[in-house]
């Protein structure tokens, strides 16, 4: 199976290289993150009877075809579009931030069912915390009650804030095995895990790949109610399941062990108007920006089952989000946003370039249209987004690329979940580019 996703990865480098202005490009309309004063003019009056979905007049399903001049693109739509049943929606701002000791003491209640984290320090490290100072090369590594950490003196201490921990790794033996915990904090990125000790972390895994892995005893209906269960239980009540996703997890004492899981991804949920999941979880900062980092992370949790429970927790950076308006804003109509759409992905995956090496024809269906809110950030910026409304257009991509140099023809398949093949700005109808973050 590794050497599947191998082969894969390897075909759609190929493909990629005929794909210009896929990804990371920078020549397409992009959003550009209003001030508050900017935005004063761009709202909208929503009176009691009206809806988001009146102010968009949006249809209840989009079906389109459409086809390159050279016919080497083809587009397919018969996608379901969803509106939030709310009234409008507002800016806001989005700042991550670090863990609270509440949630991280709800987490060991919850996901470690009272069991203690026995941790792993280095001697130095330990020595420095008690106020000796030393060289801080490695000195081997000791264990550590995880009381140590979670409490002092029978009051809750916050681990998270101590500026001389950046990162902490333990274990913990719960009724569902045996499990590794840690946490990180490292500029900008906050991430706390929960993963099985004997496994890797789960892999997202196309359709294709999902055939040829064994069903799993438990439905998947069963494994997101306990999705839900343990959400509630946590106490998250900002955030929601967002959806599921089938994925691989290899074994990391089996050699050849692998199985099937679902990893059920959960996002913030502001005024009944949910942040987009999408497979680009991370902002890319560019060279030129030269503000000393080479990523942000969006907020991320997700829940992974398999048949024995629980395969994973992590959370990714949350975000602290306020309110830049009360207004509401303006969105476009939604059958200019249709324009656009018809316009930019010919222009985002124009294959008519045909160089020395080859050639592709691309088939893209789109399967779902969301309006919801999605971070973007101004250039430079890597401490505070913005949460605006876009429309992702959700779709599956397959990629056939025919090769000059060995006559060969490559094909590959993008059919993860998640995978918005654009994102629309809901009030200008600026293309926003995912992997740069505006």
């Amino acid at each position: 199976m590794r050497d599947k996703r191998i082969k894969y990865l390897a075909l759609i480098a190929v493909a990629s290289m005929a794909l210009s202005g896929c990804q990371r490009q920078t020549e397409n309309p992009i959003v550009v993150p209003k001030t508050k004063a900017s935005t004063e003019h761009d709202v909208v009056n929503v009176g009691e009877n009206h809806t988001l979905f009146e102010q968009v007049q949006s249809p209840a399903e989009l079906k389109k075809t459409l086809t390159s001049s050279d016919g080497r693109v083809i587009v397919n739509v018969e996608a379901t579009v969803i509106v939030p049943e709310v009234e409008g929606i507002k800016l806001k701002k989005a700042v991550s931030r670090d863990f609270t000791q509440a949630e991280l003491d709800k987490q060991k209640e919850v996901l470690f069912q009272g069991e203690n984290v026995v941790t792993f320090i280095s001697e130095s490290e330990k020595k420095e915390a008690e106020g000796i100072t030393e060289s801080m090369d490695y000195d081997g590594s000791t264990e550590k009650s995880s009381e140590e950490i979670w409490e002092t003196n029978g009051e809750s201490d916050s681990y998270s804030s101590e500026e001389n921990y950046d990162y902490m790794e333990g274990e913990v033996i719960i009724e569902e095995g045996h499990f590794l915990y840690r946490i990180i904090r490292w500029g900008n990125f906050f991430e706390t895990a929960l993963l099985r000790a004997e496994e890797e972390s789960p892999m997202a895994i196309t359709e294709e790949e999902e055939l040829l892995l064994p069903n799993l005893n438990t439905p998947e209906a069963d494994l997101a109610a306990k999705a839900e269960k343990t959400m509630q239980d946590l106490g998250y009540s900002e955030l929601a399941i967002f959806g599921s996703e089938p994925c691989i997890i290899y074994s990391n004492r089996e050699e050849g062990g692998e199985w099937k899981g679902y990893s059920f991804h959960a996002t913030r949920v502001i005024d009944g108007i949910s942040v987009n999941h999408t497979r680009d979880l991370v902002s890319y900062i560019e060279e030129t920006e030269n503000i000393g980092i080479s990523d942000w992370h969006h907020e991320h949790l997700s829940l992974t089952y398999d048949d024995g429970g629980l395969q994973e927790f992590r959370w990714i950076n949350p975000h602290e989000i306020s309110s830049l308006s009360e207004e509401y804003v303006f969105l476009l109509p939604f059958a200019d946003i249709q324009d656009i759409f018809e316009t930019m992905i010919m222009t985002k995956y124009d294959t008519t370039a045909i160089d020395e090496e080859g050639y592709q024809n691309l088939k893209i269906d789109v399967y779902e249209v969301r309006l919801g809110y999605t971070r973007v950030r101004g250039r430079g910026e890597w401490k505070e987004g913005m949460l605006v409304p876009v429309w992702d257009f959700y779709g599956k991509i397959a990629y056939d690329y025919q090769s000059l140099i060995d006559d060969m023809d490559y094909k590959y398949n993008e059919d993860y979940a998640y995978n918005s093949i654009l994102t629309i700005n809901a009030m200008d109808g600026a293309i926003v580019n995912r992997s740069l973050g505006y």
